[in-house]
């Protein structure tokens, strides 16, 4: 994995940059790179092969912000008894993709670090090209695997005592990491792959609402933000980010990556998190109270 600590001043250098080329070079500076590898980028012809690689399905509807495209998850949970075996990707263009997606990963790690090395207009707009690559095929994958979520929460989830954009939240957030972490050379079909990690998640999200819903009362205090320039020592940090490494706290994954913003230095404002997950803002002041309360539980047994 490789992520660059100095995004804001590297941007700052690049006086070059246009003011939408700009917005999206720190977008993309603020993720954490890494790829799957696959046999084919061992081959001397490696560009070639995969640039001839071709996807017959229409994908145009996908090639979309995150925004819209998990905010179309809401229609896909009123769908009912949706069939995985429905795929609206072929076997090989599932293939093809994920070739594709993991070799623009790789090709934006390398031109990356031969940006970070020799930072210029040429090597930033071959980087700036690449992780836009990589970006806009994540996002047609997850959006032509979004029914999947909907699938799962139809095979039994309607039912429960759950609110149904937790689970839709719960469910994306698992397929994102689903995507990213694929390996398309293994010769199964993703669906196999992912609904197995969305019912994973799914189960257990419901359980620990059941177990934790009616536990906790809400703590004012728990809305003061939890970085190193407030109340808590750096020893404190230190504890938290120890239960939250191990997850000994048992957040969901929606839950950790709540926590995980609000430790960002540059954290995203919660209505910015509202259109990454598709949420409503109670629904994420929710979910930040009950992890807060679970890691606050944990802080006070270590």
């Amino acid at each position: 994995m490789f992520e660059v600590d100095n995004e804001e001043e590297l941007v700052s250098k690049m006086s070059w940059l246009t003011s939408e080329e700009r917005k999206a070079m720190s977008s993309l500076l603020k993720l954490k790179w890494e790829y799957i590898d696959h046999p084919i980028f061992k081959d001397k012809s490696c560009a070639k092969k995969v640039k001839a690689l071709t996807v017959a399905t229409d994908l145009t509807q996908y090639e979309d912000t995150w925004n819209s495209i998990f905010l179309n998850i809401s229609n896909i949970f009123e769908e009912k008894e949706l069939e995985v075996t429905n795929s609206r990707l072929k076997f090989d263009e599932e293939q093809t993709l994920f070739i594709k997606y993991n070799y623009a990963r790789k090709r934006s790690i390398y031109n990356l670090k031969v940006m970070i090395n020799n930072l210029c207009e040429e090597n930033s707009h071959n980087f700036l090209t690449w992780g836009t690559e990589a970006t806009r095929l994540e996002h047609l994958i997850v959006g032509a695997n979004l029914a999947l979520v909907g699938s799962m929460y139809w095979r039994g989830f309607q039912k429960v005592a759950v609110p149904r954009q937790d689970l839709m939240a719960e469910g994306s957030w698992t397929l994102l990491k689903c995507v990213k972490k694929f390996d398309a050379s293994r010769g199964f079909k993703f669906s196999t792959y992912a609904c197995r990690s969305i019912l994973t998640t799914l189960s257990r999200y419901a359980q620990g609402q059941k177990k934790h819903g009616n536990h906790f009362e809400y703590d004012p205090s728990f809305e003061k933000p939890i970085t190193s320039k407030n109340i808590y020592s750096e020893d404190d940090i230190g504890a938290l980010r120890t239960i939250l490494a191990s997850n000994q706290a048992d957040l969901t994954d929606t839950e950790l990556g709540i926590i995980d913003n609000m430790l960002s230095d540059e954290p995203l404002l919660q209505t910015e998190i509202t259109k990454i997950l598709g949420i409503t803002l109670p629904t994420i002041r929710k979910l930040k109270r009950e992890a807060l309360a679970k890691l606050k539980e944990e802080f006070l047994l270590v």
